[in-house]
């Protein structure tokens, strides 16, 4: 395992961190939220903790899912002294980047086993590790992201009025507006919906795309217990989640909370290092975190409830 580029450990925890606590709007229609778990004065708490060195530290090559639960390996190394966390995308790599490629155009769309099968070589190629996960009920079909691939990009084209007004202010607070505009947004939006309602692409079973994932170098890890998310992070920074050390911080009796955390920011060095190597221009790097973004926040949508806030952590101006 190593250590992403970009600051290095100490200027990381010289760095302080900001937290805009928002929602991601009306329409989401998910189970897992605060409600009959925590009071609202205790969100905020919980929400301001995220920015702590103590959660938020550098950032490994390990890509994990958005899920707040936690493998047996991770809340054993949890309760060492860990320096570092993997920064997480919605399924990991392997399905954020398929989404991302077929929100593209409808000339590039290929079937999803030949997409999973490409996202997972091209992250390794490039020095990333993939890590996809199931369960403990479900097995290997216990990641809702890569389950619900398909749902999601027909959710995202349903609600595009709620997704991309706040998908806009991110992308533009991620200095991205100078290679995108709003068009690019609605097109990827269309091009997703597209690629849901085609039959055609759809040629394998979720727990077949896990399989592909791992037959083409991904690393598979089984989550345990229930999810019990009660707020959700979005990072545009640098670094990662330590949720393994935050849910252990957080159990008393019988009662667990964690957290989904999307790492847009990490995804952002990994796209724009990737171009730079590929030679490739960089309104494609944006066009691919603009991507992974709505997927990122269609998913969380659909896994949330309306009363779930979201930290959005940034670096202090």
């Amino acid at each position: 395992m190593s250590f992403r580029k970009g600051k290095s450990q100490s200027d990381h925890l010289n760095t302080a961190l900001t937290v805009n606590v928002t929602t991601l709007g009306p329409g989401n229609i998910g189970s897992f939220g605060p409600e009959g778990r925590i009071e609202p004065e205790e969100s905020r708490y919980l929400l301001h903790s995220l920015t702590s060195e103590t959660y938020s530290v550098p950032a490994t090559n390990n890509w994990i899912c958005i899920d707040g639960r936690c493998s047996s390996a991770e809340l054993e190394r949890a309760q060492s002294d860990e320096q570092a966390a993997n920064p997480q995308i919605a399924g990991s790599l392997s399905t954020t980047e398929t989404a991302v490629s077929l929100m593209a155009g409808l000339d590039n769309h290929r079937p999803v086993s030949v997409l999973f099968a490409h996202a997972t070589r091209d992250a390794i190629r490039h020095g990333q590790v993939v890590t996809m996960h199931g369960d403990d009920v479900k097995g290997k079909s216990g990641c809702a992201a890569t389950g619900k691939l398909r749902d999601i990009l027909l959710f995202a084209g349903e609600n595009m009025d709620v997704l991309l007004p706040p998908i806009w202010d991110i992308c533009c607070q991620m200095g991205l507006k100078k290679m995108l505009n709003k068009e690019d947004l609605v097109g990827s939006v269309m091009n997703g919906k597209a690629a849901a309602l085609n039959p055609k692409l759809w040629d394998v079973t979720p727990e077949e795309c896990l399989e592909i994932a791992i037959s083409n170098g991904a690393r598979y890890e089984a989550y345990q217990g229930v999810h019990c998310e009660v707020v959700d992070r979005e990072d545009l920074t640098d670094r990662a989640f330590a949720k393994a050390r935050f849910l252990l911080d957080h159990a008393t009796g019988n009662r667990i909370i964690s957290v989904f955390s999307t790492s847009i920011g990490c995804y952002k060095e990994f796209a724009d290092e990737r171009v730079r190597v590929q030679h490739q221009p960089q309104r494609k790097a944006s066009l691919d975190v603009m991507r992974a973004l709505i997927f990122n926040r269609a998913a969380r949508k659909m896994l949330t409830t309306e009363r779930t806030e979201v930290g959005v952590i940034a670096y202090r101006a």
